[in-house]
């Protein structure tokens, strides 16, 4: 009895201590916690782990905006905090540096706040890693393109989580019978995910906003393989593009060309013809199973097509004129290329079944037989206010041009000569347009071992700075020159560019190369 007088005694006290504690918590008071007084010790008695379990990334090291950028309690005084958000309803979740892919300097941090992301320490390559040593060459088999072939093709991208994939090709038993693979970068090095009947041409890699990868590939005609899962879980699934499609076999080339809008819609182009050309293309839009195609007769052939869905539904692509040099009435030089590439063009239309809109950007024409003549884009890129930029070549004989051509409006803006100061010259080189997370833009030129990155000296990047030398562990840039994680492929810019090219004998090493713009 007297057992039990005490055990109800005891009950009672208890009840009163857990109603007083919730009485407490109600108000904000400390120290009494659902965990009764073990809120910050993890299951293993480790305390504050769950701290630091927060501020690990995906291999387990620790976040660098965590060990770089000041703690919360050292925000200026008017800086909202997270308790402060909850407070109005907002809710907000505060992003970091690490997130948006920001080297340094001072970002607003997405709930009325900001973030100090470190000083800026300039331009510099932080990692070189070989993806393969066995890519496909020209000479695997006569008419073969190999891995290298192109220069237009998205081959690279980088999820939000910070995934690196890369697609090159491996050789099959026949011209039009390569493989693709798919790379996943690892701490322990590169491994693939995913392969597939690729075809001639190179693949292209492009991936959509919620960082599903898209593959497309011309096996005879155009396969899309789309992800599933993430890392080394990841897996493909083959579908078909629909639309008028030119079957392609042997050595016969689509010259494929595709992008992918921020939003997630997604384009393919084919370049078929002679004189006159034509462009096939097909779009999906974000969240749509089915394709809208077109077909569109130009006076000439062009091809090596850099595309731009814009989200809106409207479209915008580049291209360079791509014909046999009798096919303009001209007389080939004696030891020039069956085909000239003598005018680029970029086109426009509101929707995929509106008929587009030309652009001349330039054209170069014979005006003695037998002279040389090129005119012949090598990159462009859309930045983020808008601009379309088209960097190209312009050849008559021995002078040449290296151009950088700016389109506001469907109008061209600007079109400037650039003169940079490269050591082995500027001719037969490859160049990249890039942007970092300030908007400021960059050229990226290679070419063998000369490697250089021009910051631009003015805001629409038509003026260039001193060129800044990369070294990219001895590898040689080859023909088709440096591949980057860039918008039309679904990378957003940023401080960090990621980036591939084939080198070595004939190209069959693809590199990997991680470089920081600031």
């Amino acid at each position: 009895m007297q057992n039990r007088t005490r055990h109800c005694f005891l009950a009672a006290l208890e009840s009163l201590l857990v109603t007083a504690c919730l009485l407490a918590l109600a108000g904000g008071a400390p120290g009494c916690d659902s965990d009764k007084g073990h809120a910050d010790t993890d299951a293993d008695g480790d305390p504050a782990a769950d701290d630091a379990h927060a501020d690990s990334d995906i291999d387990g090291t620790a976040d660098a905006d965590a060990q770089d950028t000041p703690a919360e309690d050292a925000a200026p005084d008017d800086a909202p905090t997270e308790d402060a958000a909850e407070d109005d309803g907002t809710d907000c979740v505060a992003t970091t540096c690490a997130a948006l892919f920001v080297a340094c300097g001072t970002i607003d941090n997405g709930c009325g706040g900001t973030l100090d992301c470190g000083p800026c320490l300039g331009p510099a390559v932080e990692a070189v890693e070989v993806v393969t040593e066995a890519a496909s060459t020209p000479d695997d088999f006569p008419g073969s393109a190999g891995n290298y072939w192109g220069g237009h093709q998205p081959r690279i991208v980088r999820t939000s989580r910070g995934e690196v994939f890369t697609a090159y090709m491996v050789t099959g038993d026949a011209v039009d019978t390569n493989r693709w693979h798919v790379d996943l970068r690892t701490p322990s090095g590169w491994t693939t995910v995913g392969e597939g009947l690729a075809g001639r041409e190179p693949v292209h890699l492009v991936r959509g906003p919620d960082d599903t990868l898209y593959l497309v590939a011309w096996p005879g005609l155009p396969r899309l393989w789309t992800s599933t899962g993430s890392g080394t879980s990841m897996t493909f699934t083959e579908s078909e593009i629909p639309g008028g499609w030119v079957p392609r076999t042997g050595s016969s080339t689509p010259y494929m060309g595709s992008g992918i809008s921020a939003a997630g819609d997604l384009c393919l182009f084919e370049s078929d013809g002679e004189a006159p050309g034509r462009f096939l293309y097909a779009c999906r839009a974000a969240g749509e199973d089915s394709w809208q195609s077109q077909a569109v007769d130009i006076d000439y052939r062009h091809c090596y097509t850099f595309v731009y869905p814009q989200g809106d539904g409207s479209l915008t692509w580049v291209s360079s004129r791509d014909v046999l040099w009798t096919s303009l009435g001209y007389t080939p030089p004696s030891d020039a290329f069956s085909y000239v590439f003598n005018a680029v063009t970029t086109w426009s239309a509101p929707s995929v079944t509106d008929i587009p809109t030309g652009l001349l950007v330039r054209e170069q024409p014979q005006t003695v037989p037998g002279e040389y003549v090129m005119a012949y884009q090598r990159d462009s890129l859309i930045d983020t206010v808008g601009r379309l930029h088209v960097l190209y070549e312009l050849v008559r004989d021995t002078t040449y041009e290296m151009r950088h051509a700016v389109v506001i409006d469907g109008a061209i803006a600007q079109d400037v000569l650039i003169v940079p100061s490269i050591p082995t010259g500027w001719t037969d080189g490859y160049y990249r347009l890039l942007e970092d997370s300030t908007g400021r833009l960059y050229w990226l030129y290679g070419r063998d071992t000369d490697v250089f990155l021009y910051p631009a000296a003015n805001e629409d990047g038509t003026a260039l700075d001193d060129p800044i030398p990369l070294d990219l562990g001895g590898h040689g840039v080859t023909y088709s020159g440096i591949h980057v994680a860039a918008p039309r492929g679904g990378t957003p810019p940023s401080d960090y560019v990621e980036a591939a090219f084939p080198s070595g004998d004939n190209g069959n090493l693809w590199v990997y190369f991680r470089l920081r713009l600031r």
